[in-house]
């Protein structure tokens, strides 16, 4: 299998893609870092516990019979590698030693659930059950792997919110991340080469997506012309207040030593590093693709004072800087206070239908308005027009909702989301409510606009719609 490594930026990029993307990284705030520690300490932890339940509930489509009792066992699995999924992408870890956890994942989701189709009159036949057979036994070998990376994560004290887990020697091109050495042995573990083989011997052509694009090659997809070093620098300029107050450099990634192991680094992304001149303990990192020069993501490592800004200020300020960037037509998704820092989900807006997939992340420091992150990565893979047809809803918005319970008060306005159920972009009006006026705990549902499914619901405790505006 080729190795694909991600640099200094791809790490940084890596955990800009997860829930709290970034914060971790920046602020000294006690009670910020000991949530974002639990955050993804409780992603890993749910990961076991998914992998955990996928062995057992593999193990019991073995030896269940019952077309009925099949049918539960089978919705069960593809439930957990779903959960597995979603934790996953929690997770900040840079690098492809999850790549072939993943698609064990998604191939055994997939499987599931299209077996649960097949088993409504008759059980599984023999060839399905040697299928089955070879999925409990990778999912063994990803499960006590993982107990041992847990364990030894707990006997060395790791936290996930210790800035050294991404930190790189800038002599030595070495990173110090406790789990990844466990992960590049399950890696080595895991063959899936072979799972794929036997899925196309026994499905029809379509069930399965047997080539899933990973960030990687995704970046390397983006349409435009080739940039150099020099041009990622002129548009990390062109893309803050203020360049004139930073010295910039390239950081070269063509290789990476990783726990002792040097491999090739094949990033489709320039990193830039901006020293301010004036006050070096701040530095600003950008991840730039080489094809077509888009900003991917912005970290900016400095303190930031007390508040000056008030919330309404902030949100006007984050959608001022990407309309300067030539965003257009944007709205805000949702938003969250952490002390002296500002959260935002910006997302683009078209016939009035907010376009999830496209969404943007946004940091910026109350002090004084500074962007001190940014994540553009779902914008820049998903972004485009969508078909006229896909942002019309057969149902209304009464109609939707009468599928929502009685019992949730709602805290936001219902609104069209096209937003993405199972791979899939599905129109839906979202809900966001809570059990009771008084009730802390918030909850997300979203009923389909053509067919009034419920496609999504659950709760939101720990994302940025505490605050929604």
């Amino acid at each position: 299998m080729k190795k694909r490594w991600l640099t200094v930026a791809g790490i940084i990029l890596a955990v800009a893609i997860t829930g709290y993307w970034g914060r971790n990284m920046y602020l000294s705030y006690q009670q910020m870092r000991s949530e974002v520690n639990n955050r993804y300490e409780n992603a890993f932890q749910g990961l076991n516990d998914h992998i955990d339940d996928l062995e057992s509930e593999l193990g019991t489509v073995l030896i269940a019979d019952a077309p009925d009792n099949l049918a539960v066992n089978l919705s069960n699995v593809w439930e957990s590698a779903s959960g597995a999924q979603e934790d996953i992408g929690e997770i900040p870890i840079a690098s492809d030693s999850l790549d072939n956890v993943k698609e064990l994942l998604q191939k055994t989701g997939q499987y599931a659930k299209h077996l649960e189709k097949e088993v409504v009159d008759d059980g599984i036949d023999e060839e399905d059950r040697e299928v089955i057979k070879e999925l409990h036994n990778k999912m063994g070998i990803v499960n006590r792997n993982l107990e041992t990376i847990h364990d030894e994560m707990e006997q060395a004290g790791f936290r996930w919110n210790d800035k050294r887990r991404v930190k790189i020697d800038e002599d030595e091109q070495r990173f110090s991340i406790t789990p990844l050495a466990g992960l590049l042995d399950l890696r080595d573990k895991l063959n899936v080469d072979d799972i794929s083989i036997k899925l196309k011997e026994v499905l029809p052509s379509g069930v399965i997506d047997f080539e899933p694009q990973d960030l990687i090659t995704s970046l390397s997809q983006i349409e435009g012309e080739e940039i150099d070093q020099n041009q990622a620098v002129q548009i990390a300029q062109n893309f803050i207040r203020n360049p004139e107050d930073y010295e910039y450099e390239t950081i070269a990634n063509d290789k990476i030593d990783i726990e002792g192991e040097v491999v090739e680094a094949h990033v489709p992304a320039h990193t830039v590093r901006a020293v301010n001149t004036a006050q070096a303990n701040e530095t600003i990192f950008f991840d730039i693709s080489k094809v077509g020069g888009k900003v991917i993501s912005l970290l900016n490592q400095r303190g930031v004072g007390q508040a000056q800004i008030d919330e309404e200020e902030a949100q006007d300020i984050a959608i001022q800087f990407l309309e300067e960037n030539e965003f257009g037509n944007l709205a805000i998704s949702s938003s969250k206070r952490f002390s002296d820092i500002m959260l935002l989900s910006i997302i683009p807006e078209q016939n009035d239908v907010l376009i999830k997939p496209d969404a943007i992340n946004i940091e910026l420091a109350l002090d004084n308005g500074d962007i001190i992150a940014y994540n553009g990565l779902d914008y820049i893979l998903n972004h485009r027009e969508r078909e006229e047809s896909k942002l019309q809803a057969n149902l209304d918005l009464e109609e939707a909702e009468e599928k929502v319970s009685n019992d949730l008060d709602l805290i936001r306005e219902p609104r069209l989301v096209l937003t993405k159920v199972e791979g899939e972009e599905v129109l839906c009006y979202e809900f966001i409510g809570r059990i009771t006026e008084e009730g802390t705990g918030s909850y997300l549902i979203q009923i389909n606009a053509n067919t009034g499914e419920e496609e999504v619901i659950k709760s939101i405790d720990q994302d940025f719609y505490k605050n929604v505006s």
